[in-house]
C-alpha cells in the first residue's frame, strides 16, 4: 500500500498552487481588460452618442459623424425683438472632438480599475468641449451689433438633453 500524506504535507503544495492560480486568473483578467476594453470605459456617452469601449480615434470619428452636423448648424441669436441665425464658425465656435475624447478617456490603468471596467454596467455622461476663438467671436458680435444698432451683451446657454437652450436673463442683468 502506498503511503498517505498528511494534510500538512499536502498544504505545502496546495497553498502555493492555489495562490498561483489566483494570481494567474487576476493577471488574465487584467490582460483581457487592457486588450478588449478600449481607451474609454463602457457606458460613456457625449450628448447621447455612445463612445464606450472605443479607442480614441474611433471615438473622435464617431463624435465628428454624429455631432458634427449639430455643431455646424446655425446658432439662433436674439437681437432686440428679432431672432437671427449665424454660422458657428463665423462666431468662432467649434466642437473640439479631440479634447472631448481626452475628457472621456479612462484616467488610470491600474488593475482594480481595468478589471472593474470589464464588469461595470454603469453609464457616464461627458460634456463636449466647445472652443471659442475670442477674437473671431467678438468681431462677429460687434458687426452684428453695428448692423442691427443693438448693444452687445453676453449670453448664457445651457445644454438640456443634448440641445443648447438660451437662459433668459432678468431685466436687471447687464
Amino acid at each position: 500500500m502506498g503511503r498517505v500524506r498528511s494534510w500538512t504535507g499536502n498544504r505545502r503544495i496546495a497553498l502555493p498552487v492555489a495562490g498561483g492560480a489566483v494570481v494567474l486568473g487576476l493577471g488574465g483578467l487584467y490582460g483581457a481588460g487592457l486588450a478588449f476594453a478600449g481607451d474609454i470605459d463602457h457606458g460613456t456617452r457625449v450628448l447621447g452618442v455612445d463612445i464606450g469601449g472605443m479607442s480614441r480615434a474611433e471615438a473622435r470619428r464617431a463624435l465628428a459623424r454624429e455631432l458634427g452636423p449639430t455643431a455646424a448648424a446655425p446658432v439662433a441669436m436674439k437681437i432686440g425683438d428679432r431672432v437671427e441665425k449665424a454660422d458657428p464658425a463665423a462666431l468662432g465656435l467649434s466642437l473640439d472632438t479631440a479634447a472631448t475624447v481626452d475628457r472621456a478617456v479612462r484616467t488610470g490603468f491600474g488593475p482594480v480599475g481595468v478589471i472593474g471596467g470589464l464588469f461595470a454596467s454603469g453609464s457616464r455622461d461627458v460634456e463636449p468641449v466647445i472652443r471659442m476663438d475670442e477674437r473671431t467671436g467678438r468681431a462677429a458680435v460687434d458687426r452684428i451689433a453695428e448692423t442691427t444698432r443693438q448693444q452687445a451683451r453676453d449670453g448664457v446657454i445651457a445644454f438640456e438633453q443634448g440641445a443648447a437652450k438660451a437662459v433668459t436673463r432678468s431685466p436687471a442683468s447687464p
